[in-house]
């Protein structure tokens, strides 16, 4: 039995079943069934009772689970413990480009006054972020959208703007309907900017011509600007290009360019590298 098996069960619970929970942590269900059995096995006994497409915990089950809970918040406060210097140690942050580019300075600060922890930093698409600060895998991320996870403590440290870019020749865009013909540049699903475009674009009952994904800010933008379409990016991102850059921007409404970002972490956590690297992130 390992802690990841603990903390799957109590992901099963806490969504509702396994096809929920598989979407929540990004696992394939198949996997997660395997570990139920697998603990099922090991305890010799039925922790839950499948009716259906339902699961439901058997008086077995549910005392397990009151007890793997236990373990789990202990094991979090363990590692919080063995990392609670300020001075040494691993600390793992995860982000997107955009917002590793926004807390650039920031993070270099922090680099600088703590030479003794190493600091890595892990971008990637934001949804992926959530399970991974759960499981332990990262010490904190830091993500657009609001979170409602009650494992999880999450407070705001800047706010967000974005808008959007198209080529010099474009005309001024005011709704979706102003944008014609012209593709969407995007990255791929999951990216909370690109839910807020296409939420702009349902609110309007317009429908892009074409959705182009990109991985890259950088490439997204040099495409916007040889003309394959627009895009919404962060301003963050557009700070760092020259004032000739080849592209033009267009405000957005209030509700749509505006976010804030919102650092996560576990609430058992209390490793005080997290706390000074908060400090740095709200200056």
């Amino acid at each position: 039995m390992e802690l990841t098996d603990l903390r799957v069960l109590i992901d099963v619970v806490d969504a509702g079943g396994i096809t929920a929970a598989a979407k929540k942590i990004h696992r394939v269900p198949s996997g997660i069934t395997t570990r139920i059995k697998m603990l099922e096995t090991e305890l010799a006994t039925i922790l839950f009772e499948r009716i259906g497409k339902k699961m439901i915990l058997t008086a077995d089950g549910a005392l397990f689970l009151e007890r793997a809970k236990r373990i789990v918040d202990l094991a979090d406060e363990a590692i919080s413990a063995v990392g609670n210097s300020t001075d040494q140690g691993t600390l793992k942050v995860g982000a997107m480009d955009s917002v590793a580019f926004k807390f650039s300075s920031q993070l270099s600060k922090y680099h600088n006054a703590y030479p003794n922890v190493a600091l890595s930093l892990i971008a990637g698409a934001p949804e992926k972020f959530v399970p991974m600060v759960k499981h332990g895998d990262i010490d904190i991320a830091i993500v657009l959208n609001p979170l409602r996870d009650p494992g999880l403590s999450s407070e705001i440290i800047a706010e967000d703007q974005a808008c959007l870019v198209t080529d010099l020749s474009h005309h001024a865009i005011q709704d979706p309907s102003g944008i014609g013909a012209s593709s969407i540049l995007a990255f791929p699903s999951g990216c909370p900017y690109r839910f807020k475009l296409e939420e702009w674009f349902r609110m309007k009952s317009v429908t892009p011509s074409r959705i182009v994904e990109i991985h890259s800010y950088h490439v997204m933008i040099g495409c916007v600007v040889a003309g394959m379409g627009i895009a919404m990016v962060p301003t963050a991102i557009l700070k760092g290009y020259p004032k000739n850059a080849g592209f033009k921007t267009h405000a957005l409404p209030k509700k749509l360019a505006s976010g804030e970002l919102r650092a996560i972490y576990r609430k058992t956590q209390t490793n005080q590298k997290l706390k000074k690297l908060l400090e740095f992130l709200k200056k």
